[in-house]
């Protein structure tokens, strides 16, 4: 009985939004009714046997089809056909797992009562690169990764494909997350809002377009809060990016990072404070692709190579080479050498104390080059206005980690 019990609710609750979405006035030969009738039919079909099942299916899809030719003069869309007949499908499910088919009927409803707003979405709001973009991401992360095998392979053994591609589609998802928040929070929320998302896809150049943006006078101040809000993003994303390698890891960097991330962040609001009762300092947009394949790629080449580097060296010079060949990755990436570091702690390969210095050496290299584009690019004013923000904070990460490694 319980399964008619679903099989009725997911029919009524199908039906109720498909007699709803009809015009005043427009003919529907399908209502609530018929899609409570349509499910309790799949539920007593399946109850029956499989060769019942499927002559129902065919009695159902020929009842439906019927239905549209009554009515496709006025409305020649094909939804809630399709919609009966996974309803009967849902039915049967019942029988034997009611709980999944009712969550896929909410499932079905919601995406049936979002039509204006997916319709909006697809023709106004999401454009042809990010577009292009999302197919990218899905092919990266839908088609590629789950046939990686999950083993180590290569020299030193160390080398697992599956577990490498993973922090790649993680780095990737970040990095939508933020372009999303960007997108629906829009560019009047202003450069911070839009530093701190861009700083998910690539801090380093989300610091040279706030720099850039710095040239207006009236945008100054909220250009070096962009900045910094940036470089936000860069300590939470480490976290996350090592706890995924290394959970032992990521918990001793989680309380440096935290702390370096709420010194910034307390910078930017002290900073900005005689610039909040003013009005917005204009509009900009997240630059650059929200994911472009080369440099995903390029990182689990980085990553695969730093792995291998790493292991090679600890076993030939010690700790010091670890340190120092991954440690200068930063230069590029603070990320790269961070996580090889953690791959190479979870490998068992180094101690936690020299991962973590590790990850200060590849910070600190990418401070480097953080405040070498914010003066190049911004000038030597917004250059020093950055630095001693961005520079406080990574003092209190490099004390935090002195800290952790010591104790």
């Amino acid at each position: 009985m319980a399964a008619f019990a679903y099989s009725l609710a997911l029919g009524l609750l199908v039906g109720l939004e498909r007699e709803r979405s009809v015009a005043p006035g427009d003919r529907q030969a399908l209502g609530v009714r018929t899609f409570a009738l349509i499910a309790l039919v799949g539920t007593a079909a399946r109850m029956v046997s499989s060769t019942v099942l499927a002559v129902g299916a065919l009695v159902v899809g020929a009842l439906v089809l019927v239905g549209y030719l009554r009515t496709s003069d006025a409305d020649p869309g094909t939804t809630t056909e399709v919609a009966a007949v996974a309803v009967y499908l849902l039915g049967a499910l019942c029988y034997t797992d009611a709980a999944l088919a009712l969550a896929l009927a909410v499932t079905m409803t919601v995406l049936l009562a979002s039509k204006s707003r997916l319709h909006q979405l697809v023709k106004e709001t999401l454009t042809q690169p990010e577009l292009e973009d999302l197919l990218k991401f899905l092919v990266v992360s839908v088609v590629i990764f789950p046939f990686l095998p999950d083993r180590a392979v290569g020299p030193y053994g160390v080398v697992n494909p599956f577990r490498i591609w993973y922090l790649v589609v993680l780095i990737a998802s970040i990095s939508w997350l933020g372009y999303v928040a960007t997108r629906f929070l829009g560019p009047s929320r202003g450069l911070v809002a839009t530093g701190l998302a861009s700083g998910f896809v690539s801090a380093s150049a989300a610091t040279a377009s706030m720099a850039r943006a710095a040239h207006d006078p009236e945008r100054f101040t909220w250009a070096v809060a962009g900045a910094q809000s940036a470089s936000v993003a860069t300590y939470v994303e480490i976290v996350v990016a090592v706890f995924v390698v290394s959970t032992r890891l990521a918990v001793r960097l989680l309380v440096p990072s935290l702390a370096a991330a709420l010194t910034l962040a307390l910078v930017i609001v002290v900073g900005t404070r005689r610039e909040r009762g003013r009005r917005g300092p204009g509009e900009t947009a997240t630059t650059g692709r929200v994911f472009a394949l080369a440099p995903t790629l390029g990182l689990a080449v980085l990553l695969t190579s730093a792995l291998l580097l790493g292991r090679w060296l600890s076993s030939s010079v010690g700790a010091g080479g670890v340190v120092a060949s991954l440690g200068v990755m930063g230069f590029a990436d603070a990320h790269g050498g961070s996580v090889a570091a953690a791959l190479l702690f979870a490998h068992g390969s180094i101690g936690h104390s020299v991962a973590l210095w590790t990850i200060v050496v590849a910070f600190s290299a990418n401070a480097v080059t953080k405040i070498v584009l914010a003066t190049t690019v911004g000038g030597r004013r917004f250059g020093r206005a950055f630095g001693i923000g961005f520079g406080l904070s990574h003092l209190v990460f490099v004390a935090g980690i002195a800290i952790v490694a010591l104790a």
